[in-house]
């Protein structure tokens, strides 16, 4: 090994190797990034839906403030959804 590594094109070789650890590497930080922002994804969506729900309990004061956000919070739960609905179907399809 020690004779093979001080060919040019064992340098070469090595070179390869280490430019493909890399992208490796980055690839796997990629990934974990967008499993974090999926998940992040999901528990928004989750808390809109409680938020959604609880809309129930202010019925009696429509006076309150939240009321006129009411459709905003709505449209940005199914906005996450729509995402989430998005990557199930890429991961489907790459299957």
């Amino acid at each position: 090994m020690a004779n093979r590594s001080t060919k040019p094109r064992s340098l070469h070789w090595l070179r390869e190797e280490a430019r493909a650890a890399r992208r490796r590497h980055r690839a796997a930080v990629t990934v974990n990034v967008e499993d974090a922002i999926f998940a992040r994804l999901v528990e928004a969506e989750e808390l809109l839906i409680v938020a959604i729900g609880l809309f129930t309990e202010l019925a009696e004061d429509e006076a309150n403030w939240l009321f006129s956000h009411q459709a905003d919070i709505g449209d940005a739960r199914w906005a996450l959804r729509s995402a989430i609905d998005d990557r199930a179907t890429v991961r489907e399809v790459s299957r």
